[in-house]
């Protein structure tokens, strides 16, 4: 089954915009996108390039782990 999403990022000096909303430009630093072939058209004419990802940090705050069910 083929990949539902990729990361990709623009070749230098490149602005590619987004099919769904023109205005819109991807991120110098990548941004995962769905794996359509306007991407992949994309990705072999030289406009963007598939990349690695930056590791995502930890920034969502831990939730408690109440197991208990009740109020605090």
């Amino acid at each position: 089954m083929p990949e539902q999403r990729i990361f990709v990022q623009p070749a230098s000096d490149r602005l590619v915009r987004f099919p769904d909303n023109r205005e819109r430009v991807l991120k110098a630093e990548g941004e995962w996108v769905q794996n359509s072939t306007y991407w992949r058209r994309r990705i072999v004419g030289g406009d963007v390039f598939k990349a690695i990802p930056p590791i995502e940090t930890e920034t969502k705050k831990e939730t408690s782990t109440n197991k208990k069910g009740g109020r605090e």
